[in-house]
């Protein structure tokens, strides 16, 4: 990845955990059963911008960038299985999925609103 991607991609980065938690996170965060789970989140948006700010302070293509990269990318990864496998199944069925629809389709405005800004 060159370091212009990368600055792309943290912006997007910036963008879509900022709406998540804006849109999703905290008309769920009141819901006690889901109050873990978000902050859980939370706490994992911050370790990725940590990472990105390590990266960013990092010389491009050195060993070190590389594996700030990976734990980056790993720690996306394991965020997103979370949210997709645990945190959305269980809001959807504690919020109903009308509630949830409206909630995606919000999420879904922002989110290109937001990205479309950091082009």
């Amino acid at each position: 990845m060159d370091p212009r991607q990368f600055s792309r991609l943290a912006q997007e980065l910036a963008a879509h955990f900022h709406t998540e938690e804006d849109v999703l996170y905290t008309p769920l965060r009141t819901d006690r059963r889901l109050h873990g789970a978000i902050l859980e989140g939370l706490a994992e948006h911050h370790v990725v911008d940590v990472i990105v700010r390590e990266i960013e302070r990092s010389k491009t293509g050195t060993d070190e960038w590389h594996a700030e990269l990976k734990v980056m990318r790993e720690n996306l990864e394991r965020h997103i299985r979370d949210e997709e496998e645990i945190l959305f199944p269980r809001a959807e069925i504690l919020i109903g999925s009308d509630r949830a629809i409206d909630i995606a389709g919000m999420y879904a405005a922002t989110e290109r609103e937001l990205v479309a800004a950091v082009r």
